[in-house]
């Protein structure tokens, strides 16, 4: 015997005895569930007999049926939103005079328009003449941004263009204290530059009539004039970050989306104070109790199986105790409902026989014990063959008729040696022993017991066979 044997659990083995236990598993499961369930609506029940409870929870679904039905909302409109704004930039990108310049080749014209208004200081004189050169400067200066110069060259330039696109191309500064206003323009071509800072020109010289009448006589002059081709990197920034607008649009988009779809699968929140909703949250309950259940059952079946002390794998026989076993024997047929899952999880465990083969088996562990003897040179004179082991005499007894034993050989039956004096009697007189436990049901701590009462008593153990094995039922 391997007194410093530690067992190995073998994962497989554990699962199929869980499995094995599939009946008892689902039960506990259903039972707990519907505990749970009906627990629930108790708990509900004694609730209900209070009126502030029922008012407590009238408020709370109203807030919370509120809060979705404006969560939903919320989305359609940032949708609506983030749709108007990513077509608004997606119309600048397309129509926008500036996203259409190449950076890299900007083209910019200006010229300074001088007012000059002859004002003289009178020496000597307590009354001095009105210096109308800012109201002149003014009126120009208004009638550049009040859109009216706008209008006028959209009318009369080459190209299509809106009034909003030619402010981001068209500038005007006016400087009072110098009595001149600077205009500047900036294309994708020095050709509408020019035709621009033209058309401009035209206006202004168009306008002096109107001015002149109406405040004063005054003159013209335009000074340095200039056209040049520049690169312009900011520029390239803000052409990259207006395409990059509308891709987080898109992505913004997307993402809301994805939230609103969420948002539309959940379910709509309903008074859970109703009898209707009750009965939902208890089914709720039942399963999720069930599967809780379920699976406490399985830690339970598992551990219950690790922990038993009971013979359950004949692989620690043979690593424990070192002994051969013989053969294994399958249990008795028993209908149960549903015994084709059973035979599914037989298939998982490796189990093939049936209960059957019970006979084949038995034979071919009588023919086994037979050829054991025959191959040993000290068994020439062995005789008699005691078998034991903690099983019942019927049981035993069955075991040793269905092996057919050679007629040459005594099979003796002698069970539960370890308090029946009886049967330590029989194996004192036997030559060989066998043994013969019942698995599920023969603790492990008796077989060791078993093992040192007959090593103590110098009897000869050829080996092992379980009775009521695993099988396909």
């Amino acid at each position: 015997m391997n007194e410093s044997y530690e067992q190995e659990i073998d994962l497989k083995w554990l699962i199929y005895r869980v499995l094995r236990a599939w009946r008892s598993i689902v039960v506990w499961a259903i039972i707990i569930g519907v505990v749970i369930g009906l627990g629930s609506i108790a708990l509900w029940g004694l609730k209900c007999l209070d009126p502030e409870y029922i008012e407590t929870e009238k408020l709370n679904f109203e807030r919370e049926h509120a809060s979705w039905v404006a969560t939903g909302e919320n989305f359609e409109a940032q949708l609506e939103n983030i749709a108007e704004a990513k077509e608004e930039q997606t119309e600048y990108n397309e129509k926008s005079v500036l996203m259409q310049i190449d950076p890299l080749r900007e083209f910019n014209a200006s010229f300074e328009l001088y007012v000059n208004y002859d004002y003289q200081i009178m020496p000597d004189m307590a009354y001095q003449n009105i210096d109308l050169s800012d109201r002149i400067l003014k009126a120009y200066a208004t009638y550049m941004t009040n859109g009216e110069l706008h209008q006028y060259i959209i009318d009369n330039v080459s190209y299509e263009i809106e009034r909003r696109y030619l402010g981001e191309i068209l500038g005007v500064s006016v400087d009072y204290n110098n009595n001149m206003i600077s205009v500047s323009v900036r294309q994708q071509s020095a050709e509408y530059c020019q035709e621009i800072l033209d058309l401009v020109q035209t206006a202004l010289y168009a306008k002096y009539e109107d001015i002149s009448s109406m405040i004063a006589e005054h003159t013209l002059s335009t000074t340095n004039a200039s056209s040049y081709e520049t690169v312009n990197l900011a520029l390239q920034e803000t052409q990259k970050a207006n395409r990059q607008a509308v891709t987080n649009l898109d992505i913004s988009m997307q993402e809301v989306n994805e939230a609103y779809l969420e948002w539309k699968e959940e379910p709509e929140p309903e008074a859970e104070y109703t009898l209707s909703e009750v009965i939902k949250n208890a089914i709720k309950l039942v399963i999720i109790g069930g599967v809780i259940g379920g699976v406490v059952m399985v830690v339970v079946v598992a551990f219950s199986a690790l922990m038993s002390g009971k013979l359950l794998n004949s692989d620690d026989i043979k690593n424990r105790f070192g002994l051969r076993v013989i053969g294994q024997l399958p249990g008795e047929r028993v209908k149960k409902p549903f015994a084709f899952v059973s035979r599914w999880f037989s298939v998982f465990g490796g189990i093939t026989v049936t209960p059957e083969d019970y006979e084949r088996l038995a034979k071919m562990v009588g023919t086994s014990i037979k050829s054991d003897l025959v191959s040993r040179k000290e068994a020439v004179d062995w005789k008699k063959i005691a078998f034991t082991g903690m099983v019942s005499t019927e049981e035993l007894e069955k075991a040793v008729t269905a092996m057919s034993m050679d007629k040459s050989y005594t099979a003796i039956c002698a069970p539960d040696i370890l308090t029946n004096a009886e049967s330590i009697e029989k194996v004192a007189g036997a030559d060989c022993i066998i043994l013969v436990e019942k698995q599920e049901q023969t603790k492990v701590s008796d077989i060791a017991k078993e093992m040192e009462a007959l090593k103590a008593w110098n009897k000869i153990v050829l080996g092992i066979v379980i009775v009521n094995a695993d099988a396909v039922m």
